[in-house]
């Protein structure tokens, strides 16, 4: 469990890196359309590959990597039978949707094959969340300046709109948000931006 702590705040580790990068303009960003999954392809040669990532900072334990179908079957033996939902909006450009399965379940969608979920549009970090949903006030107690609380029905969360990562040059938009026992961290890349992510989150189902 620690290590699967500390790999998720690996992944949407914040830094102060490159925040005056320009962020592409909106005439680049891609419209959300309705996503039909089974046509989405996966950037793998065989199930349960295994994927490290060996240029980086932060040690990171190999996972391993499935197709979307797959990836989710073998991803609820880790949350304990839960499966994660799933958005129905993406990006017009997705083309590609792997799952990574190691100590962190991560879905991640590209446009283009993967080397690892670095390259993708948009991914989710998923883990169990055994401390139940947080309250607005323990929410606030953990945001900052700038970020914003929002809540669609079961889902709950905040979004940072100006966030970096380890791992990504430039701004991107990170979402931390919780549904049921699962606990998410969604991160997406320019040009997607806050509204996307919004929509994105909002359109998420089993």
């Amino acid at each position: 469990m620690l290590l699967a702590l500390f790999l998720l705040a690996v992944i949407t580790l914040a830094t102060i890196n490159n925040l005056n990068r320009p962020v592409n303009s909106d005439s680049e960003r891609q419209p959300l359309v309705s996503i039909n999954t089974d046509k989405l392809l996966w950037s793998g040669q065989e199930e349960g590959e295994t994927v490290a990532i060996t240029q980086n900072v932060v040690p990171t334990s190999p996972s391993k990597r499935y197709s979307l179908d797959v990836g989710l079957s073998e991803s609820s033996k880790l949350l304990n039978g839960s499966v994660p939902l799933l958005p129905t909006l993406l990006p017009e450009n997705t083309k590609y949707a792997d799952v990574y399965v190691g100590p962190v379940v991560i879905i991640a969608y590209s446009s283009d094959p993967a080397a690892d979920f670095r390259s993708s549009i948009i991914r989710f970090a998923v883990t169990l969340n055994n401390r139940g949903t947080p309250t607005t006030e323990q929410l606030n107690a953990i945001m900052r300046t700038g970020d914003e609380l929002f809540r669609y029905g079961d889902i709950f969360g905040f979004v940072d709109p100006n966030a970096t990562t380890g791992w990504n040059d430039g701004k991107v938009v990170i979402a931390t948000f919780y549904i049921g026992n699962l606990h998410y961290i969604m991160t997406a890349s320019p040009p997607v931006a806050k509204d996307d992510v919004l929509s994105v989150i909002q359109s998420m189902k089993p």
